[in-house]
C-alpha cells in the first residue's frame, strides 16, 4: 500500500476524486483532502496547513499537470511539487510537462492515467 497526495488545479478536483476512488479500491490511501472540497469556506492559512501536513503524510505525490492554454491560474500544486522533490518523495506527473523540474530523472512522467495506474499502482 502507499499513501498518495494528488496534486493538480483546484478546478480539476472532482476528476481527481475518481482517481482516488480507483486507487482506493486498490489497497492505497490518498492522503489529498483538497480533492472533497470541504475547504471551500477556510481561509487560505488553513487551506495550506491541511495541504501541507497531507503531504508531509504521503508516500508519493502524483501530479496532474495541465496544458499551458487551460492554466487557470493558482500555483499550489506546482508549490507541491517543489517540497515533494526537496523532500525526495516518489514525484509522477500525469499529462503534459510543462516545466523543466518534470524533466529531471527522479521524476516519472506519463502521458495518461491510464499508463500511471498501471505502471505506478497494479505493480505494487
Amino acid at each position: 500500500m502507499n499513501r498518495i497526495y494528488l496534486a493538480s488545479q483546484y478546478h480539476r478536483a472532482k476528476e481527481l476524486q475518481g482517481y482516488a476512488s480507483k486507487l482506493k479500491t486498490l489497497g492505497h490511501e490518498v492522503t489529498s483532502r483538497w480533492i472533497t472540497g470541504k475547504w471551500d469556506n477556510a481561509r487560505e492559512s488553513e487551506c495550506a496547513a491541511v495541504d501541507v501536513g497531507d503531504l508531509a503524510r504521503a508516500q508519493m505525490l502524483v501530479l496532474f499537470s495541465c496544458p499551458k492554454e487551460e492554466y487557470t491560474g493558482g500555483g499550489g500544486c506546482h508549490i507541491e511539487f517543489g517540497m515533494a522533490l526537496a523532500v525526495h518523495k516518489r514525484v509522477v506527473v500525469v499529462g503534459p510537462r510543462t516545466s523543466v523540474f518534470h524533466y529531471l530523472p527522479v521524476v516519472k512522467h506519463y502521458d495518461l492515467w491510464t499508463d500511471c495506474l498501471i505502471q505506478e499502482f497494479f505493480r505494487c
